[in-house]
């Protein structure tokens, strides 16, 4: 685990926390826009461990008071594993929102075996069209709400990656091309038609997928059979993207598989060493700047 050194207060710019099941990063963006992004503090979980709540508002209580950032504005990015993702058709005969959030709650039901009592959903509300919901556990919203009460902190929003990466990248997707968030061994896959989001799937990324060339498009041709949608003409991918995968998508005539571009983050030695994070965590790090 990276020390922890004593910093002076950081001021200005907003506060971003990247969390999953693998550890913490902050980042510090600095300026409008994104015009410098300064890796602050991380941490890594024990290896193929769940952490307790109780443990992760502890470690990310640990990196705060490191970086002294009382007052700042944040943003805490969740890596898909922590959240649940599922469409809802809305009621034929549902023109408000109270109608859709009841179709919303009986689909997470049905989907996950429970019911909403221990989490928060969100969702993109639509009366006339397939929507996206979203919801948190209450349990880590709350202990991440609480730690930053302790420091003081302006809490924007909690986002959840996929979503942070999707409504930065949506406008600008190839038409006839689907989006994916590919984070450790999760790939969110969403079914994008007419620039509209269709269907989402959570997949389970195998070890030995990540040198196998044809694994993600033979992954996408099942969706595509299951939805009886079209084949997409390739996919847009965030995250760190198997070098076989990319490597499949340059011989002529192959299935596109793109990734698009990551934020470049400075080298440690070229920021105050005081402040400096690690960057032995590179995907928290990635994870923290989702949407920007």
């Amino acid at each position: 685990m990276p020390s922890i050194q004593a910093a002076p207060r950081l001021r200005g710019g907003e506060l971003r926390i990247g969390l999953s099941r693998a550890g913490i990063a902050l980042l510090h963006r600095q300026g409008p826009l994104r015009r410098r992004l300064l890796p602050l503090q991380d941490c890594r979980f024990a290896a193929n461990s769940d952490p307790q709540v109780d443990h992760v508002a502890a470690e990310l209580d640990r990196l705060l008071t490191a970086v002294s950032c009382q007052g700042m504005s944040v943003r805490v990015i969740l890596a898909d594993h922590l959240v649940r993702h599922w469409m809802v058709m809305p009621p034929l005969n549902g023109a408000q929102i109270l109608d859709c959030q009841a179709a919303a709650e009986i689909r997470f039901q049905t989907l996950f075996g429970e019911p909403l009592t221990d989490w928060k959903m969100a969702a993109d509300w639509q009366a006339r069209t397939a929507f996206l919901s979203s919801a948190l556990p209450n349990a880590l919203l709350n202990a991440l709400q609480a730690v930053g009460a302790q420091h003081g902190l302006l809490m924007l929003a909690i986002v959840p990656e996929f979503v942070a990466r999707f409504n930065r990248a949506a406008s600008a997707l190839v038409a006839g091309n689907w989006f994916g968030v590919l984070h450790q061994d999760l790939l969110t896959l969403a079914v994008v038609e007419k620039g509209r989001l269709f269907d989402l799937r959570s997949i389970h990324v195998p070890a030995l997928a990540l040198t196998e060339r044809d694994w993600l498009r033979l992954s996408v041709e099942r969706e595509a059979t299951r939805l009886m949608r079209p084949m997409p003409d390739g996919v847009e991918l965030c995250g760190k993207v198997p070098t076989a995968w990319l490597q499949a998508a340059t011989e002529p005539g192959s299935w596109a598989c793109v990734q698009l571009a990551q934020v470049e983050l400075p080298e440690p030695e070229l920021e105050p060493k005081q402040l400096a994070g690690s960057l032995e965590a590179p995907d928290l790090y990635q994870l923290a700047a989702a949407g920007l």
